[in-house]
């Protein structure tokens, strides 16, 4: 008897902050050098404590520390009722109840509508999620969803921010991409028998001052007909605060291969990890966590090989002195 597996994946977090064009690159400008066999002699080669990951450094310091704009973050902290004007601006009516107390998550659920659509705000960071589950989470997809091409995808996306009152004059489109895909496989087969494109989202970011921000999550959902079916938005408020004073990237370089990093990670799964570029940036927390400060980070981009495997690298470490 054959089995049928259904597999549903989340092809993209709504947080892909690694694809955000990069800015303020430093410029090559290296003031140290090794040789190493097997690489050109303008590379630096350092390794993890503890770990066999080589760290192949082929871009360049900055010779002097530099100092950038300092950002403080505007909290608001809405009330019962100031959530529920929220709610109202896409439609949705009810009572705001805490639905997970550690996150800072309230949630209205309205019921009137079919199927069920639900808002939650996070008074933590501020962040929204608007969801119509059924549309977004499909149980099953017998046939492909009519999906809207790119650019009619941007439209529907900005006409429903703008009318929920969520709109933001310094975002831009940063990509539009799959965001939920179904797949039914056969036992034993090497490729599914069925693949559907359940969702697309249309990703949006920011820069301050010229320099790429990390970490927000701004995106609308897309599914069948053209339908929103969800938006997270993650989008603190800042004003400038005078200026911040810059460590050196070299020490922020050690603090990569020891693993110090914003959001640490597993690096030692990797056999390489060439660095190719370094850059500057600000870093903001998700959204069931508080913030006052925008955090300044160097960015390392580069080439991460496991065997034969080459996977696109990026990692976020601090800046400040």
């Amino acid at each position: 008897m054959t089995i049928k597996k259904l597999i549903i994946g989340v092809l993209s977090a709504i947080l892909i902050v690694a694809s955000i064009p990069l800015t303020m690159e430093i410029q090559n400008n290296i003031s140290e050098q090794a040789c190493i066999s097997g690489h050109d002699s303008d590379q630096i080669q350092n390794s993890l404590d503890g770990s066999d990951t080589e760290f192949i450094l082929n871009a360049g310091f900055p010779e002097e520390r530099s100092v950038i704009p300092s950002y403080e973050i505007i909290n608001e902290i809405r009330g019962t009722e100031q959530i529920k004007k929220v709610a109202e601006s896409f439609g949705l009516k009810g009572e705001a109840e805490l639905y997970i107390k550690n996150t800072g998550e309230n949630r209205i659920t309205d019921d009137s509508y079919d199927p069920q659509r639900q808002i939650s705000y996070y008074s933590k960071s501020g962040a929204i999620v608007y969801a119509i589950p059924d549309r977004e989470f499909p149980e099953s997809v017998e046939v492909q969803p009519d999906l809207p091409p790119r650019e009619e995808a941007i439209k529907i996306a900005e006409e429903f921010l703008r009318k929920t009152n969520t709109f933001q004059n310094e975002a831009f489109v940063k990509d539009v991409e799959v965001s939920q895909k179904q797949q039914v496989w056969k036992s034993g087969s090497d490729k599914p028998e069925r693949s559907c494109d359940i969702t697309i989202a249309v990703h949006y970011a920011r820069n301050l001052g010229g320099i790429p921000v990390y970490g927000d999550e701004f995106s609308v959902i897309i599914g069948d007909s053209g339908e929103v079916a969800g938006l997270v938005k993650t989008w603190r408020d800042v004003e400038e605060a005078g200026t911040i004073q810059l460590r050196p990237a070299r020490d922020a370089y050690s603090d990569l291969c020891n693993q110090n990093t914003v959001n640490p990670a597993n690096l030692g799964e990797y056999d390489t990890i060439t660095i190719n570029s370094i850059s500057q940036g600000y870093w903001m927390k998700p959204r069931i966590y508080e913030q006052n400060k925008v955090i300044p980070i160097y960015v390392f981009s580069g080439t991460a090989t496991r065997g034969e495997k080459r996977d696109p690298f990026t990692e976020y470490v601090h800046a400040a002195e």
